[in-house]
């Protein structure tokens, strides 16, 4: 046991001294070493990524699934992660059940609605959010698409990129190496990217894996074209399996950018039918489960 570990587990030994809980919740994994000290009666805990990429090796994975075993319930953010959970760790199965990730819809459309003063908003552009890094995001096969894309069509707008992460420099440099420095701009953090978000032609979502896929949800509130990659785990389920975005699969650059022209060429979405299929996110929905989970 490490330094780190071994203060952790004293502060946790004082916290749970001569106490009792009704339940405890574990909502990421990080009490997995120590549960059997905690004297309580029901023990949730919540997985938020796809635990194959997350996690990699095949020890750590065998691990974890011997913690989670200690635990009465195991929540996972959709119904794909759930089944790969299922399949990695068998005796789990039915300890194992989805609940969505909650969103506040009015509040993102009210932030949606904030002014917005920066040069680059004037400009009529397509729009990706995302982590700067290259592991988990495939900026190469966003990048190469959008040039594809300007090869194929006149089209004016711009590709930006909101987010920042360690990265920035590698993916400034493929930006560079395909000649894309002035149609793909990187925009860095930004504050409130609801407005930005709104004012896009269409969001484009591109990733190796995924936990869930937030921002997916967050564009369809928006009554957005969603375009993604159809990695694990989140974007097919949150999608419809292309009912209410358009899937392509990872790496496949050529899709992306047929998707983007044809995206461009009709905007029309059928934003009934969008709201109808997301309503399974929002917070009122979402909060009975937890209810039902943490009470029953």
């Amino acid at each position: 046991m490490n330094y780190e570990s071994h203060i952790k587990k004293n502060n946790l030994r004082r916290l749970v001294k001569n106490k009792k809980y009704d339940v405890v919740i574990d909502f990421d994994m990080g009490l997995s070493k120590y549960i059997k000290m905690i004297d309580v009666d029901k023990k949730i805990a919540w997985v938020h990524a796809s635990i194959k990429n997350w996690y990699e090796r095949e020890s750590r994975i065998a691990r974890l699934g011997k913690r989670l075993q200690q635990y009465d319930n195991i929540v996972t953010i959709c119904d794909e992660m759930k089944e790969e959970t299922a399949n990695l760790f068998p005796f789990l199965r039915n300890k194992l059940l989805r609940i969505y990730n909650p969103f506040n819809f009015s509040r993102i459309l009210d932030l949606s609605e904030e002014k917005v003063e920066n040069k680059y908003y004037e400009n009529d552009f397509i729009i990706a959010i995302a982590r700067l890094t290259t592991h988990q995001k495939d900026f190469l096969t966003l990048i190469k698409g959008f040039k594809r894309v300007k090869e194929l069509t006149k089209i004016s707008e711009k590709l930006y990129i909101l987010g920042d992460g360690p990265d920035r420099e590698k993916i400034e440099k493929m930006i560079k190496d395909e000649n894309m420095e002035k149609d793909i701009i990187l925009l860095g953090s930004v504050k409130n990217p609801y407005p930005w978000l709104k004012k896009a032609k269409l969001f484009v979502h591109s990733s190796k894996y995924e936990g869930f896929g937030l921002v997916l949800v967050e564009a369809l509130i928006l009554n957005k074209k969603v375009i993604s990659s159809a990695c694990p785990t989140g974007p097919k389920e949150i999608l419809e399996n292309g009912k209410i975005g358009n899937l392509y699969e990872v790496g496949d650059y050529e899709k992306l950018a047929y998707y983007i022209v044809e995206s461009l060429k009709n905007d029309n979405i059928d934003e009934e039918l969008i709201k109808k299929e997301i309503q399974k996110f929002n917070k009122e929905v979402v909060i009975k489960e937890y209810e039902k989970l943490i009470l029953e």
